[in-house]
């Protein structure tokens, strides 16, 4: 055959008497265009071999003897199925078998020189021998007869020759099309199921090879349903034998000339669900009522496939059945007899020999290639390789076969961990189903155990963690979770190179690395971080971390959902529930980062570079963590060991912290009002040296907080906010000047009390703060005019969990203290001028919901005085939606225990808007169509029935109950009422999304059918209506169908 050229190698003058753009090659007809459709071939390809000179009459020759070959195939093929079906002499079978595997070998003359090496011949894919266009029919027959080969393996016996043959058939590559067809045939379960069996015994039984076999017709009684008994030998297995009492029992008498030597059970729990069976004893003798246990076998749940017991010598079988519930099911019985003989030879493959390697074959590219280099992996099928993960790992203990797909996927894990920061190199979806097999191995106990003696698996995926997509991500934290467990935190230290700090907690060495600093990094790069200071009057958009640095743990994204996952899994390890070691391990480490705040060195802590420091992202990654028990302990052991005593106070345990050259020693407070004169302006202080490294740390509800003498650091466990604000240092004010209550800015005595700078913003907020001062000294925080003041935010009150430090869970830019505040009656203390914010906002997007009104900690629905203007609409239209929500519920028949049970399923049911004009709630769908349609809406086309200009006349008889609407977008009745403002027919719902898209211009007009299209003759409703796109009201729906009822 001559080689086809493309259209795009024919010169113009090909055709010099034939004008261009007449050429039946530039201008083909619709015939010939077509024509190249049908048969899939490229259209240059095409008209380049038509416009060449070609040996037809070669051609004609090649394409009879390929359809002769493809025939002869086929019909060889269905022959060979038809044998296998039909066939029940194991000698004559095993001949089939053979000559089947012997057709289908690529090299049948090497065969036995790779048999003897214990190697299993390649087998050759039929359709590679068939012309293409024929590889339909082929690739139909093959699949036949190997559907009928994998039906034929469990039945055949263990061991034997003719397993082996069976066995060696499957040892050929399949195409990527036949992957449904190999997870459909179920081989893989019965080729693991002969590997697991393997690896279970100590000693692998002899088993015999039968030189006479065939099934033996016995005489079949069961405990009920005697007209079942033929479904049990008529070699279907989706017929079946079902039991009908609790005494579930088979007895089998074998004809006195015959003898029995084996017995195969077909059960599949997987399909019969209700009739499954836990357990088959069998009993055997040579008297109907003298019998004796011979075994018996316990079933998984889940089982599907053949059971078989070797018997001989007996002629009475009985078979109980234990079932999960009364009933059992057994699909099919076959007895065989015959005459065993010798062993097969030691030094010959065994059958699992050959199963192992026919495993690996047909494993190689469904694996996506694990055991080679990966070439192709888009043709691979992920139901196919979800099938075959849980056949390899749906065991509890780990096989032999799992050890070494275990090894082979360590290898491609950490290929792939050394390519990762390559994008063109790097396979996502082939490390995910990689990580989804490690995965599934470290389910079971053993199979972690042995997950954590490879050192460079843990390492790879630790890497995995910070530079995969997201989903190998969640992949990695599961893992991380199953293998912290199993090792310890000196391995850990060992393979990452890290150590365990100790207490006393030293100065921070730059390459010191915590065991925990890995995952934490993992958390610190989710932190969204502010920074507050004197010079900065307004507060700056949040920023994540910016670290120059070489390590892939500063690098890649996180999201924060998975940075939460973490933050558990650390807490967990805090908490001791992966051991104890992990506790005090991990407490170690926190603790250890946390202190490290206090060693910043001086240069280091200015604004610019505090924000560019490692040692603060991991100290608030640390913080996020850290459980009130921690913070208190550390506390106790960080307490300031000064014996020295603040001399103006006379009650002799305020410990000072500043000494001065003239007033002595002093604490903050005495301080600060003892050095207000310009008098003292000379006085030398001093900072202890022991202060200058005091830190506390507070957590107050989801805030943590850690303070030092020159910064706080305020943590958002919730959402992985933090704030990071620069404290006045003890010499940082004049000493002749006063602080603002709001701001911390030099401020001037006010005339109604307090200090106070002269910024609006300020003034604005003294004016609406309450001017009045508590028993214990300090100012109130809360608002004018009340009658019951806020309690003391400076500590003073035990009761209350919040103090003036704590940062507004709503605002997360000022601190209590900063602004006025209210006590809320769940007992959590919020911006006043932030709870009004939100309250007014109302809820997002058209469906009206009341998220809005709970206390951002507790959920609970907030309630004060100073909110009940602004709160008590909103909780009449709470009650309203309520009740028309619970008054729907019983329309459709829903019920529930409870009214809270009935009102939460409600809410998330049905969907309720707020009209525009008259403000009241009112139906308009269900949930899920609004969370399809989205947030993007018009307030004024949110109009109810009542106030819709589209409404016809009350009905005089039937009142607006029965009101019926046209569909928007066709001439149809709706049934739907979707987005507060549209009705669907059934057809035009079920396509919202395009019809919605519709500009108003592009709809047809009356008639028209459902989905908006047009329509001919006259309209079907055979009312005048509105143009489409436009809502109207039909009327009154009982009226107009009135003969219909």
């Amino acid at each position: 055959m001559y080689k086809s050229a493309s259209i795009a190698t024919i010169p113009d003058q090909a055709h010099p008497a034939e004008p261009r753009d007449h050429s039946i090659l530039y201008n083909p007809s619709p015939q010939l265009v077509k024509l190249a459709t049908v048969i899939s071939l490229d259209r240059g390809q095409l008209f380049g071999f038509m416009s060449q000179k070609q040996p037809l009459l070669d051609l004609e020759e090649e394409l009879i003897r390929g359809v002769e070959k493809a025939w002869s195939i086929s019909k060889g093929l269905l022959a060979a199925d038809w044998l296998l079906r039909t066939v029940s002499s194991i000698p004559i079978l095993h001949s089939v078998l053979w000559r089947l595997y012997m057709g289908l070998l690529a090299d049948p003359n090497n065969s036995t020189s790779k048999q003897k090496e214990g190697l299993l011949p390649r087998c050759q894919h039929p359709i590679s021998s068939s012309i293409r266009c024929y590889d339909v029919c082929v690739s139909r027959a093959f699949r036949t007869v190997m559907q009928s080969l994998a039906d034929l393996l469990p039945r055949l016996p263990s061991g034997s020759d003719i397993q082996k043959v069976a066995i060696s058939c499957w040892n050929l590559e399949f195409r990527p099309e036949d992957h449904k067809f190999l997870q459909d045939s179920q081989v893989f379960s019965h080729i693991h199921r002969l590997l697991t069996s393997a690896s279970r015994r100590e000693a692998p039984p002899i088993t015999p090879k039968f030189q006479k076999s065939d099934e033996v017709a016995v005489e079949v009684t069961v405990s009920s349903r005697d007209a079942l008994i033929p479904y049990l030998t008529d070699k279907k297995t989706d017929t079946f034998w079902e039991s009908g009492d609790k005494d579930n029992w088979i007895s089998l008498k074998i004809p006195a000339d015959r003898s029995c030597h084996a017995l195969a059970v077909y059960l599949n729990n997987e399909d019969d669900r209700g009739f499954v069976t836990s357990k088959i004893t069998i009993k055997v003798g040579n008297m109907p009522k003298v019998l004796k246990q011979l075994t018996y076998t316990d079933i998984s749940q889940r089982y599907r496939g053949w059971l078989w017991y070797e018997i001989s010598g007996y002629t009475q079988i009985e078979l109980h059945f234990a079932a999960r519930k009364d009933n059992v099911r057994v699909r099919q019985l076959i007895v065989y007899g015959g005459m065993s003989n010798l062993s097969p030879n030691s030094h010959l493959p065994s059958s699992q020999d050959y199963a192992l390697q026919v495993f690996r074959v047909l494993t190689n590219d469904i694996l996506r290639n694990i055991t080679a280099d990966e070439s192709d992996t888009s043709s691979t099928s992920a139901d196919l390789q979800e099938h075959l993960v849980s056949i390899l790992f749906e065991q509890s203990h780990l096989t032999a076969t799992q050890n070494k797909v275990l090894m082979h996927v360590v290898n491609a894990i950490k290929k792939q961990a050394l390519v990762i920061t390559d994008n063109s190199s790097f396979n996502d979806d082939y490390c995910f189903e990689l990580l989804s097999l490690v995965s599934a191995l470290s389910g079971s106990s053993k199979g972690c155990f042995n997950l954590v003696l490879h050192d460079t698996l843990i390492k790879d995926i630790l890497k995995l963690l910070h530079l995969g997509t997201k989903r190998v991500q969640r992949q990695v934290i599961l893992l991380l979770r199953r293998i912290l467990a199993q090792i310890s935190p000196e391995k850990l230290c060992g393979i990452t190179k890290t150590v365990i700090p100790t207490p006393p907690y030293g100065e921070c060495n730059e390459n010191t690395r915590t065991v925990l600093n890995n995952i934490l990094s993992y958390v610190m790069k989710s932190i969204r971080l502010i920074t507050k200071s004197k010079s900065k009057k307004n507060v700056e958009e949040y920023t994540q971390m910016n670290i120059q640095h070489t390590d892939y743990w500063v690098q890649g994204t996180v999201d924060t959902s998975l940075a939460q996952e973490v933050v558990v899994l650390l807490k967990d390890m805090t908490h001791g529930k992966l051991g104890p070691e992990w506790k005090a391990a991990s407490c170690a480490c926190l603790s250890y980062l946390v202190f490290s705040l206090t060693t910043i060195p001086e240069e280091c802590r200015s604004e610019d570079k505090l924000s560019k420091n490692r040692w603060l992202w991991l100290a608030l990654a640390a913080l996020s963590v850290m459980d009130e028990d921690l913070m208190a302990s550390l506390n106790a052991s960080n307490k300031s060991d000064s014996k020295e005593y603040c001399e103006n106070h006379d009650d002799g345990r305020t410990k000072a912290i500043i000494t001065c050259s003239k007033c002595g020693y002093l604490c903050t407070e005495c301080d600060k009002y003892l050095h207000l004169s310009k008098k003292s302006k000379s006085h030398h202080r001093q900072l202890f040296k022991t202060a200058e490294s005091s830190l506390v740390l507070i957590k107050h509800e989801n805030m943590c907080r850690a303070k030092l003498y020159w910064l706080m650091c305020v943590v958002d466990t919730q959402s992985n906010k933090a704030i990071i604000e620069f404290r006045s240092g003890f010499n940082a004010i004049a000493p002749d000047s006063l602080v603002c209550r709001f701001c911390n800015d030099v401020g001037e005595p006010h005339p109604e009390g307090g200090v106070l700078c002269k910024s609006d913003e300020c003034l604005e907020k003294y004016k609406n703060s309450c001017k009045k001062t508590l028993s214990c000294g300090h100012p109130c925080y809360g608002n004018a005019g009340e009658e019951e003041c806020l309690p003391c935010l400076k500590n003073c009150n035990e009761d209350v969990k919040q103090d003036a430090d704590d940062m507004c869970v709503i605002c997360f830019t000022e601190s209590l203290g900063c602004a006025p505040c209210i006590q809320l009656r769940c007992g959590h203390i919020l911006h006043t001028e932030c709870v009004s914010d939100i309250i007014s906002a109302g809820w997002v997007g058209p469906r009206v919901t009341f998220g809005f009104i709970g206390c951002p900690i507790c959920k609970k629905i907030m309630s004060h005085p100073y909110l009940e203007d602004i709160l008590n609409p909103l909780l009449a239209l709470k009650t309203d939606v309520e009740t028309k929500s619970m008054m729907r519920l019983k329309y459709d028949g829903i019920h529930f225990d409870t009214v809270e049970e009935g009102i939460e399923y409600a809410l998330n049911k049905y969907a309720y808007y707020q009209c525009y004009r008259c403000r009241k709630a009112y139906y308009g769908g269900e949930v899920q169509c609004q969370a399809a349609a989205g947030d993007e809406f018009n307030p004024e086309d949110l109009v109810c029935g009542g106030c819709s200009n589209i409404s016809q006349e009350v009905c005089p008889k039937h009142g607006s109950d029965y009101l019926e609407y046209k569909c928007r977008y066709c001439c149809s009745v709706a049934v739907f009422f979707c987005f507060g403002n549209t009705h669907f027919c059934t057809p035009c719902h079920d396509d919202f999304v395009r019809l919605r898209s519709m500009k108003k211009d592009t709809l047809p007009q009356c008639p028209v059918g459902p989905k908006a299209v047009q329509m001919e003759g006259p309209c079907p409703l055979e009312v005048s209506h509105p143009p489409t796109g436009e809502e109207f009201a039909l009327g009154c729906g009982i009226c107009r169908n009135v003969q219909t009822f």
